[in-house]
């Protein structure tokens, strides 16, 4: 074992206490929901890139769908995070461990109930909290466990094609998520490594709230650049103005978006490129000047972050500390940044290993959901 190794090998053991699974990696998610929650997506839903620009999109035919509801509707028509009028839009980066599970359906309870099945007052979840209900596709009543849920949208729906008497709506949906596809992912309070007691065995935490904008800007952006793209002239047809609830300019939408045939069953499907769309997604979250919108306050709640409108936030509030080390009777340090209660348990003393004479590095060592542990020595 190297000096450095060694060094490492030390503190790694002193924060045993941590929450350390071995296969954790770092993702870009985003989250819609009402603007009155914090960052963590406890007991929520999020989506990479694509992930959540699907959802976004099978929720621009609403205004059609939604004066004709039926069974299969009626929970994207009474869902908080689609019909709310204070949305926004978080991005997020997390860090998760991949023993990946079922996808939790996890949804807000509004009236008793999360419109997927679930009788949220017999669970004891009140309204305007969040349940995660995994188990049968129709029937999602048992609550998800600790481990981060993954779903691939493309697998799970893009064998799913409309049928000739469908409406319309249901058409647009299943041929925006083959043409989108995108990951969605549910991450539970049981997995949650933030908290007041996390489990030893957590499986997630917030590393950066990144963003949050407001959703209706967001549409702008992406509506602003599907009628860009509209060859075709199909907008101009739908008046001087945009009107995003009649039937005339969501059509348009769904033609520009996904091709000609975007309303027919067996589709082959055209329209603009995928990447394009993407990318009006994601020019949401640059600066104003930029093209995309501003950044707006997150409130503190269950992330234990402070609120800014656009800045890296850390979860915890963390500062360098260093412990002096001898490993096989050679001196060194290793310091790094840790909340004060992590370096109490391992006897860490605040300010770095420069401080004592240890300038020479002998390396770096992740380690997940703590810290990253750098190694010292003097010659």
């Amino acid at each position: 074992m190297s000096s450095a190794s060694a060094y490492l090998f030390v503190l790694l053991f002193s924060v045993a206490h941590a929450a350390t699974p071995r296969n954790s990696v770092n993702i870009t998610v985003y989250h819609i929901n009402q603007a009155t929650f914090g960052a963590a997506p406890v007991n929520m839903d999020t989506g990479d890139a694509k992930g959540d620009l699907y959802f976004d999109l099978r929720s621009v035919d609403l205004p059609l769908e939604c004066a004709h509801p039926s069974s299969s509707s009626a929970h994207d028509c009474q869902n908080a995070e689609v019909v709310s009028p204070n949305l926004v839009v978080t991005q997020l980066v997390l860090e998760v461990d991949q023993g990946f599970s079922q996808y939790g359906r996890c949804n807000v309870c509004v009236n008793g109930s999360d419109n997927h099945g679930t009788n949220c007052t017999k669970q004891g979840i009140p309204d305007v909290d969040y349940f995660c209900g995994c188990g049968s596709s129709c029937k999602p009543t048992i609550a998800c466990g600790a481990p981060v849920g993954k779903e691939d949208i493309l697998q799970h729906m893009g064998g799913y094609d409309c049928q000739p008497a469908s409406p319309v709506w249901d058409c647009w949906k299943s041929n925006a998520a083959k043409k989108i596809g995108g990951t969605w992912y549910s991450t539970t309070r049981a997995g949650w490594c933030g908290g007041d007691s996390p489990s030893p065995n957590c499986t997630w935490r917030v590393v950066q709230a990144v963003k949050r904008i407001s959703k209706s800007c967001s549409d702008d952006v992406i509506y602003t650049t599907v009628e860009k793209a509209d060859k075709a002239g199909c907008f101009s047809k739908c008046g001087p103005k945009r009107n995003a609830t009649s039937e005339c300019w969501i059509n348009c939408f769904y033609q520009t978006t996904l091709g000609v045939e975007a309303s027919k069953p067996h589709a082959t499907l055209g329209g603009m490129p995928t990447q394009d769309i993407v990318a009006a997604w994601e020019q949401a979250f640059n600066e104003p000047s930029q093209g995309g919108c501003q950044g707006l306050p997150i409130p503190p709640g269950a992330e234990e972050v402070a609120s800014h409108s656009h800045a890296v936030l850390p979860l915890l509030d963390d500062a360098t500390y260093f412990k002096l080390v001898d490993v096989a009777g050679v001196a060194g340090c290793v310091d790094t940044q840790v909340s004060a209660d992590t370096a109490n348990t391992f006897g860490g003393t605040l300010g770095e290993c420069k401080s004592q004479g240890y300038a020479i590095s002998t390396g770096d060592q992740k380690i997940p959901f703590c810290c990253t542990v750098h190694g010292w020595k003097k010659s």
